[in-house]
């Protein structure tokens, strides 16, 4: 779920790319083909594709902007991450970007686009509304058939990530 705790924008990595020009910003590179491709790929801002909301919904203590977002041409809600270049991380963006894009479940959430800035990784993805699984669990609960059901989507999308060769490191019910 994107139900992620808020925090202060004032601990918010630089601002993503807004401007509608790619000359006119260095943090807007090529977006075909993933973070890290410089195939000649017309140069595009995040900001051309998506309108940002004004402020993070998340910055994780590695660095790891999240923010709200909404596709420009078709309206669909989406959410950006943004994971800064410096330190690298432990597995490149862009090979993480590759297996994601080889994942067809339902029970995943979807890439929708990924871009490259010179300070940032960035991946657009699938919005999902509703609330988090430890807050159905703490404001309704679920009956024993419920849980097992809610347990087999989970397991099948950690399956199909490890059809594709995906280790997630990290399955909680609060995010």
């Amino acid at each position: 779920s994107a139900t992620i705790l808020a925090k202060s924008a004032s601990s918010a990595l630089p601002a993503l790319p807004r401007r509608a020009s790619a000359a006119a910003s260095p943090q807007c590179t090529a977006r075909e083909g993933g973070p890290g491709d410089d195939d000649g790929a017309r140069a595009m801002c995040v900001a051309d594709v998506y309108n940002l909301g004004d402020a993070p919904i998340h910055v994780s203590a590695a660095g790891v902007e999240i923010r709200p977002a909404v596709q420009k041409r078709t309206g669909q809600p989406a959410i950006v991450r943004a994971v800064p270049r410096s330190p690298p991380a432990p597995v490149p963006v862009k090979h993480v970007v590759d297996l994601w894009r080889r994942i067809e479940n339902r029970h995943c959430v979807a890439l929708f686009d990924s871009f490259a800035t010179s300070t940032h990784a960035v991946v657009c993805m699938e919005l999902i509304e509703g609330m988090t699984l430890s807050r159905v669990l703490k404001d309704i609960g679920l009956a024993p058939e419920e849980s097992r059901s809610v347990f087999k989507q989970v397991t099948a999308g950690i399956a199909a990530m490890h059809r594709v060769g995906v280790c997630h490191r990290n399955v909680s019910v609060d995010t």
